[in-house]
Order: structure tokens, then C-alpha cells, then sequence
């Protein structure tokens, strides 16, 4: 399953993307971080993290 938030202004990665999600396209948004214990942990099956064009720190 993939999941485009693409250019939405998130701040940080929802917290409801589905868990079962292979894909997930985040650029063009101002995320600034990514917590370590944080929403991406439990998407087991992810093989494809865009953050192009974000506020990474």
C-alpha cells in the first residue's frame, strides 16, 4: 500500500498511516524530525521513506 502526504504543511509523520504501508511519500511538507520511538516503528513492511524537500534538522 503506498501513501502519498505530499505538500500537506505536516509538521511532524501522522499517526495514522496505515500499518501495513510499503510506500510513504512525504515530501514538500516541514517536517523538521523524525522521534526514534516515534510513528514510523510499527510500519514493518515500509521499503520506500520520501522526505524530499522537508525542514530536517
Amino acid at each position: 500500500t503506498a501513501v502519498t502526504c505530499r505538500g500537506l504543511q505536516l509538521r511532524e509523520i501522522p499517526n495514522d498511516i496505515p500499518k501495513f504501508t510499503t510506500e510513504l511519500y512525504l515530501q514538500d511538507n516541514l517536517i523538521k524530525r523524525i522521534p526514534r520511538n516515534g510513528n514510523l516503528q510499527r510500519l514493518k513492511n515500509l521499503r520506500i521513506l520520501d522526505l524530499q524537500n522537508n525542514q530536517l534538522e
